[in-house]
């Protein structure tokens, strides 16, 4: 599930019965609006049994990106491997039962579009396409 709340923090309880109602396990989340790694949004997704991967603007209003995941799920963040300035991002891998490596992307562009974003984004891409057997794009 893609989702843009444009501002998690008001919504968490309707995105978590969401999420719990389709059984959804991992969910793109763009424009969260969270301003540190723990508050009340986050402590909400964990109390309805998932966990939070994000990455928020510090010292700005808006954006921020995250992946939402059932707790039983091992999702393992991986450092950001290319400087982006069209696009934030986050990245994350698991592994299958049968040993494939899963990356998920998300990606949330803000603003008007930039010459730059398709050559970013390609090199972002071709930098994860050699580190996983499959990857999951997901942004707006």
């Amino acid at each position: 599930m893609l989702f843009n709340p444009r501002s998690i923090v008001g919504k968490v309880d309707n995105v978590m019965m969401k999420m719990n109602d389709k059984g959804i396990d991992i969910a793109a989340i763009c424009e969260t609006w969270l301003k540190d790694n723990n508050s009340p949004t986050t402590a909400t997704i964990k109390s309805h049994g998932y966990s939070i991967l994000h990455d928020y603007r510090k010292n700005q209003v808006g954006g921020g990106i995250a992946l939402i995941y059932k707790a039983s799920i091992s999702l393992v963040p991986i450092p950001c491997p290319v400087r982006a300035s069209t696009f934030e991002y986050i990245v994350a891998t698991l592994k299958s039962v049968t040993g494939t490596k899963i990356m998920f992307l998300v990606v949330y562009r803000p603003g008007n579009m930039s010459t730059s974003f398709n050559s970013e984004l390609d090199c972002l891409i071709s930098e994860l396409l050699m580190k996983c057997d499959c990857l999951v794009l997901a942004g707006d």
